[in-house]
């Protein structure tokens, strides 16, 4: 089955290439922002001045030094000036210019933008437009090749929310393609306007520019920004070797032509064109932004009076005119309009992607078209580039985001997270309207969902994507929200209105990742959040009130007696991806018998709903009712649906696995390979359904000793998960343990901490201490440290799950034995042989009666009587010999067992133990003899649960001595 899985995906792989890259490349296109493409903004980004001459910066010593330098510039030219003395402008020109002159094989260019929204403004939008122009619509080079490849992962992990990539998972590819080239000059206009991600990533940034241009000769690095502390550039008193500073005198020939032709076009007689051009030209001092909004003013004037209380009256700098702005203009307007155009303002500071003029309307609820009338209130702080509304310049974000008390109270008093804080109740308040309350829009989704069909018609208005993707966003931003966003978000947790974000949800996701994530994010938040915050927000019941809310609405209410059950059903997934597993057992039961009374026993949705319930008895380990239902669905399924309908298929892994737990790994792997099949003919090899079928197809094959193999298929599994959905998958990540426990049976210490650690961190992190999926992996760690001989941490880990894992409850019974079989070997390998013996003994005393035996208590029996024998003490061997009484039967219900027996048991668990069924059962045979209850023998199910058969025996009895419990490598492994 590999080997015809590996030719599928090559084939696949050459038709594919070509629609991935593609992707790919759309997908760099959205966060690329290359200086060409930038919104030209106010009229200094469009002046025709000195279009055919070239930038007055290319005259400058320095340039000229940094251009031609031979072999090579070793650091990046930095070009820095004042706000609004035309470095945009500046740094567009270049670009034409080096274009134009040929002077690199290559020009690549980015420029940060503040002014749209915080879309354009990380680190990882240098390196997306870096990509997007070196990399072809279809590679062309082994190069680009390999770089598409390798960003596939990235692409499927952030598809959705590609400002969410990391910087650091691009940049190596841009340095790849850079490198490639004998000669480049990378451009980067408003270094200072980026946002970077954490503390000293800005340091780490000028370290890889300077690591690139150490090893590419043929490379130059020029970058634009404002004087910026935190870069380094434009502070000093003196000037760096490699700087540049825009001066009043390197512009004033260029702002004295742009006054003088801009005030010529202006609607006026030539003697007041030449006031104003005067005035522009004594007053700009360097900047051609305070130039443009001088020269705007006069654009509508209607008398000479007007324009003569401009000539006198303008502001000598931009600031003021910002501040006049909002005291003579926005501050004057009637309450309600007044408080849209803070709201248009605190969006524009916010916003993760663009607003378009409807967009802003719809989130605000305003009436058609009132939204281009407020943005010409708050001019010329906004203004609309292609319907698209955005702020005029990056300082009107400083401007507004001043936090100088003094210029406060004057000007417009924004706190830094305001913005935030009025987009995420924005967005909760529009998740919240009605319309998305009304149970028949929501069951069109649920159907849909549910794959019942239902209409494919656009169900939301404009903003409705922006809030479902960006609510808890903005929330999550603020250490400090108020009460009454608090509550507010609490509202939409509990509402219907939460299960139609839900549907929206699963279906722009395709699954309930997204739904996940959401949730794991809003507890990372709320952990740092203080306990009067905390007290008025509840996680408790996420996903699970909306959804019974939602279901008892259709019960009654709707005529469609259907959608009661589909709410449920997606209840029941929930919990099972959760892991709350008796919520999950309860529902699932529910639904089945509900549709099956509604629809029939053999409907198809009644089959899913049926398949579904009887997982909950593989999981609660009644394996026989589980084969027996499973076998029942099957046969009904085959009956009624077509044969390439999935459910098949999953309704054979639930088969696959029944039969593995009952320790017939041969017939599992058949069953399994089928379905296999069937998703590899219908859906492919990177479906959720043929991953997880390939997961305990490896599974089966470690158990009968094809450990290699199964790391390998695991692997491939554990990889396609992190592409699609990243690094924090739980599915990928239980895969992740699973790879690390068979590397722990191979005695392979690295491999299998570099699984088995962060996957524990990763469960500890969202589940608590006492959830079944935390205590499996806790034992699992627990045993790795031991095996391993790092008992002290093997102890404390130990420790943590005896105080905090709740092992005293029903459902944690096998597991409790298994942490008490481990603090038995711990004490043992510490030279505390009574105590041990003690503490397995006991251990025997309470669990080992039949209703309660198990396979964990066998390995328990064994150990325990290595250690009596080791001790030697009188009695010790019979009591040894004892522990394996009731084990096996003839039939003939004799007590106690004759010590014939009681040696037969015990050698045929120690070949159970090693892995040897085959060669058990025909031990038993021969002396016509059979296990007394099969199923002490069988696993349980767990994602993964621990093997406590598979570890070291007690120190100093042999570490590979027959009771070792080492995975059995076949040959050729």
């Amino acid at each position: 089955m590999t080997d015809a899985l590996l030719s599928y995906t090559r084939e696949q792989g050459r038709r594919d290439a070509n629609l991935d890259a593609l992707k790919i490349k759309e997908w760099l296109s959205a966060a690329a922002n290359p200086i060409a493409a930038r919104p030209k903004g106010l009229a200094v980004a469009t002046a025709s001045i000195g279009e055919a001459e070239p930038p007055y910066i290319v005259r400058h010593s320095q340039w000229q030094n940094w251009l031609n330098l031979k072999p090579h510039f070793p650091s990046p030219l930095w070009v820095s000036g004042a706000p609004g003395c035309g470095k945009s402008t500046l740094a567009h020109k270049v670009v034409e210019h080096l274009t134009k002159t040929q002077h690199s094989s290559v020009i690549v260019s980015h420029a940060f933008q503040s002014t749209v929204s915080t879309q354009h403004r990380p680190l990882m939008c240098l390196a997306a437009s870096i990509l997007d122009q070196l990399l072809p619509r279809d590679w062309e080079t082994q190069t680009q090749k390999h770089v598409f490849e390798r960003l596939v992962p990235s692409y499927n992990q952030y598809r959705l929310h590609s400002n969410d990539c990391p910087f650091e998972d691009l940049w190596d590819h841009c340095a790849s393609l850079l490198k490639s080239e004998t000669r480049f000059i990378l451009v980067i206009d408003a270094l200072d306007e980026c946002i970077f991600d954490r503390a000293g990533q800005e340091a780490d940034f000028l370290d890889r520019i300077l690591d690139l241009l150490s090893t590419t000769p043929g490379g130059r690095i020029v970058i634009f920004s404002r004087p910026c502390p935190v870069l380094g550039v434009g502070v000093t008193l003196d000037l760096e070797e490699n700087e540049i500073r825009i001066s009043t005198e390197d512009t004033l020939p260029e702002i004295n032509a742009f006054c003088d032709s801009a005030s010529a076009k202006l609607p006026l007689p030539k003697e007041l064109q030449l006031k104003v051009a005067n005035r522009a030209r004594a007053d700009a001092q360097g900047s051609f932004l305070w130039a443009t909004l001088f020269l705007q003013e006069f654009t509508n004037v209607l008398d000479k009076a007007h324009v003569m209380e401009i000539l006198d009256k303008f502001p000598d700098n931009c600031w003021e005119r910002y501040a006049k702005t909002w005291r003579d203009g926005i501050r004057e307007l009637e309450p309600q309009v007044q408080e849209s155009c803070r709201s248009m303002l605190l969006i524009l500071l916010g916003a993760r992607s663009k607003f378009s003029l409807e967009d802003i309307e719809d989130s605000l609820d305003l009436l058609p078209n009132s939204a281009q009338r407020i943005s010409k209130y708050c001019q010329p702080l906004v203004l609309v580039v292609d319907g698209v509304l955005q702020l005029s310049h990056a300082s009107v974000r400083d401007f507004l985001l001043n936090d100088d008390k003094k210029t406060q109270t004057t000007y417009i008093s924004i706190s830094k997270s305001e913005p935030d804080e009025a987009l995420a109740r924005t967005c909760l308040e529009y998740l919240l309207r009605k319309d998305y309350a009304q149970t028949d829009r929501i069951g069109q989704r649920l159907r849909r969902n549910v794959g019942l069909g239902g209409s494919t018609e656009r169900l939301e208005q404009n903003f409705y994507n922006y809030a479902a993707r960006n609510w808890y966003i903005h929330l999550a931003a603020l250490s400090s929200p108020g009460p009454s966003l608090l509550r507010l978000a609490e509202e939409f947790l509990h509402a219907i209105q939460f299960t139609y974000w839900a549907e929206y949800s699963y279906t722009d996701a395709g699954d309930f990742q997204a739904i996940r994530s959401t949730e794991i994010a809003l507890h990372i938040w709320m952990k740092n959040l203080s306990d009067d915050d905390r007290a008025l927000l509840h996680l408790n019941d996420y996903f699970e009130r909306p959804y019974k809310d939602l279901s008892r609405a259709y019960k009654e209410n709707s005529d469609d007696k259907v959608l009661q059950w589909l709410a449920l059903m997606h209840l029941g997934f929930y919990y099972f991806d959760k892991g709350k597993m008796t919520e999950m057992t309860q529902v699932r039961q529910e639904v089945a018998a509900g549709l099956s009374e509604l629809l029939g026993r053999c409907n198809p949705l009644a089959l899913r709903a049926r398949s579904d319930a009887a997982y909950t008895f593989l999981f609660n380990g009644d394996l026989r009712e589980a084969q027996r239902l499973y076998a029942e669905v099957y046969d009904d399924q085959r009956k009624v649906l077509d044969n390439d309908d999935p459910s098949l298929f999953f309704t054979l892994i639930y088969q696959g696995q029944v039969e593995y737990l009952m320790t017939h790994s041969s017939k599992a792997l058949e069953i399994l390979t089928s379905a296999a099949a069937g998703f590899l003919r219908t859906s492919g090899p990177e479906s959720n359904g043929f991953l997880i079928t390939q997961l305990w197809s490896a599974v089966a094959d470690a158990s009968v000793g094809h450990t290699s193999q199964a790391i390998k298929m695991m692997e491939y599994v554990r990889e396609k998960r992190e592409e699609r959905y990243g690094p924090d998958d739980s599915f990928g990540m239980a895969t992740k343990i699973f790879v690390g426990d068979l590397y722990r049976k191979l005695e392979k210490k690295e491999e299998a901490l570099a699984n088995i650690e962060p996957g524990f961190e990763f469960r500890r992190g969202f589940w608590p201490k006492s959830h079944f999926l935390t205590i499996d992996t806790s034992l699992v760690l627990a045993t790795t440290y031991r095996d391993f001989g790092m008992n002290h941490l093997a102890e404390k880990t130990v420790d943590d799950l005896e105080s905090h894992g709740n092992l005293e409850r029903e459902e944690n019974y096998i597991r409790l034995c298994q942490a008490r079989h481990l603090r038995g070997l711990l004490l043992f390998d510490g030279g505390h042989v009574d105590q041990a013996i003690t503490v397995l003994d006991a251990l025997l005393i309470q669990y080992g009666h039949e209703d309660s035996n198990n396979r964990a208590l066998q390995w328990v029996r064994l150990d325990l009587a290595g250690m009596l024998r080791y001790r030697g003490r009188e009695g010790d061997e019979r009591l040894a010999s004892s522990l394996f009484d009731g084990i096996v039967t003839d039939g003939g219900g004799r007590e106690p067992d004759p010590p014939l027996w009681l040696r037969i048991s015990e050698a045929a668990l120690r070949l159970v133990r090693d892995g040897k069924l085959d060669a058990a059962g025909e031990l038993l045979r021969e002396e016509k003899l059979r296990w007394t209850r099969e199923e002490d023998l069988w696993m349980r199910l767990g994602m993964p649960a621990a093997d406590t058969g598979w570890m070291k025996p007690p120190r100093g009895l042999g570490v590979h001595a027959p009771s070792s419990g080492w995975v059995v490598v076949l040959p050729g492994e």
